[in-house]
């Protein structure tokens, strides 16, 4: 399905066909072709991440509501949820250009199954954080239904950025 935008050989080193990115790893993928890419902008060299939402079969976009509460929530007016770039749509996916969050998801940092907690006071700092961004894209109508320790990111500083917006609804 994502045939024309996902990344090709090339002499040695990935070069996406959207021209000006380089991927350089798939974070996530799901059964039903949504992708998530760790792309580098050629021109300036920041780590963003692209996610891949598909069309289906008649060209309609697979999971609209997820592009238009992005682009309902903009670009980086709250400091606690992801930052939407820009979208680029092409003719088997359209393609979201978000902030990349350094230390990756709360479920990376505190795993179920290694028995890792975190402590009351990291707990408190996480839910107050991802209550503002609740509030925030509520604000702006946007209903988020995945919130999941793997969609509650962390930038470099330790702040949330909450990212996931494939169910979201409007």
């Amino acid at each position: 399905v994502l045939a024309e935008i996902v990344p090709q050989r090339e002499s040695g080193f990935e070069r996406s066909l959207l021209g000006d990115w380089e991927f350089q790893e798939l974070l996530w993928h799901s059964r039903i072709g949504t992708q998530v890419r760790l792309a580098q902008l050629w021109r300036t060299g920041t780590f963003h991440v692209m996610q891949f939402f598909p069309r289906n079969r008649d060209g309609r976009l697979a999971y609209k509501n997820a592009t238009e509460a992005l682009q309902r929530i903009g670009r980086g007016d709250c400091p606690f949820v992801i930052g939407f770039g820009h979208l680029l749509p092409a003719p088997a996916a359209d393609c979201v250009v978000l902030e990349f969050a350094a230390s990756g998801s709360v479920e990376a940092h505190f795993p179920r199954i290694a028995g890792v907690h975190a402590s009351e006071e990291q707990a408190r700092f996480i839910l107050a954080e991802l209550a503002c961004a609740l509030d925030f894209i509520h604000r702006r109508g946007v209903l988020h239904f995945g919130v999941f320790a793997r969609h509650i990111l962390l930038d470099a500083a330790g702040h949330v950025r909450l990212a996931g917006f494939s169910h979201a609804v409007l």
